[in-house]
């Protein structure tokens, strides 16, 4: 799920191309997120929570993105420390 992006349009047009094949793909409405090639902020929000989960790295999925402007923003918040 990486690769850059010259602007938010730009992702979001790329993510609903490849995820219409995937859905074509697979028949199917529920996609694997590890299968998608290309993600919004919420995407890889979900990923990052999967994969901290597994290693037992303490996280939360928080509404909103500092970078994106999006009501779907998503981002990760992670615990360094014993604070």
């Amino acid at each position: 799920m990486g690769g850059g992006s010259s602007d938010e349009e730009n992702l979001g047009t790329r993510w609903k191309e490849c995820s219409e094949i995937l859905k074509s793909c697979l028949q199917c409405i529920i996609l694997p997120i590890g299968s998608l090639p290309v993600g919004l902020c919420v995407h890889r929000a979900l990923l990052f929570k999967v994969l901290a989960d597994l290693i037992n790295l303490p996280c939360r999925i928080a509404k909103g993105c500092k970078y994106c402007r999006k009501d779907m923003g998503a981002s990760c918040i992670v615990q360094f420390g014993s604070d």
